[in-house]
């Protein structure tokens, strides 16, 4: 029997049973020393559709090594229930039966088995965003088959004082996406700095693709 996404994340915690009747949220664990974000998104069946993990690799850092940590983390933390910023439900579901002797080996094994079916036909997808300084995204990768790979048409530009995100809203002939909506999602859950004076731009090119171009002024504290 196939292993998906679901059973895997129903193995280690519960989660999917906690999610599966909440509305779109985030909660965090630790790894390497930092607090990780992640953001979930369900479809109108509230199943999981999309996990993105907020991250901030700056420099000489590798974002596919690190990830791997994350993603290793991120199932070690379900397993011993160390989730912070759930709901109640997630909380009481991620609490019932931690199992201890659970070890960060066995984390890793069944991280590789979770990125393998990222992106799979009708299994939630991994996303990773990342940001050169805090609460600034400047990179977007999907998880797929264990490797990130770029995501098709989001582009950023930090300019310091400011900041662009451009990305599709559409696909060619203006067809709209769920994978575009929550790609914008994604962006706006990792924006953490404060920023003002947001001008929006719409272009469509000649393939019918509409494209969503943002400016914001970052206010530095």
């Amino acid at each position: 029997m196939k292993k998906t996404l679901f059973t895997l994340l129903a193995i280690a915690s519960g989660l999917y049973a906690s999610t599966a009747v909440a509305t779109d949220g985030m909660f965090g664990f630790t790894s390497q020393g930092k607090e990780i974000r992640v953001s979930y998104m369900t479809n109108s069946k509230n199943d999981p559709q999309a996990f993105a993990f907020h991250l901030n690799c700056a420099g000489s850092c590798d974002l596919q090594s690190y990830t791997d940590q994350v993603i290793s983390d991120f199932v070690y933390a379900l397993e011993h229930s160390q989730l912070t910023g759930c709901n109640p439900d997630c909380t009481q579901k991620t609490t019932m039966a931690p199992n201890h002797t659970f070890t960060r080996t066995d984390a890793a094994e069944r991280a590789d088995e979770i990125k393998k079916f990222s992106g799979s036909e009708d299994e939630p997808r991994l996303y990773v965003v990342n940001g050169q300084r805090p609460g600034i995204p400047s990179d977007i990768r999907l998880i797929n088959n264990g490797r990130l790979e770029a995501v098709d048409g989001v582009q950023f530009n930090d300019l310091g004082s400011q900041f662009t995100v451009t990305l599709p809203v559409s696909g060619e002939q203006g067809a709209l996406s769920f994978w575009h909506d929550a790609v914008e999602r994604m962006l706006k859950d990792y924006i953490t700095k404060p920023y003002e004076n947001c001008k929006t731009r719409f272009t469509t090119k000649s393939n019918g693709q509409m494209i969503k171009t943002q400016t914001c002024s970052v206010v530095e504290s």
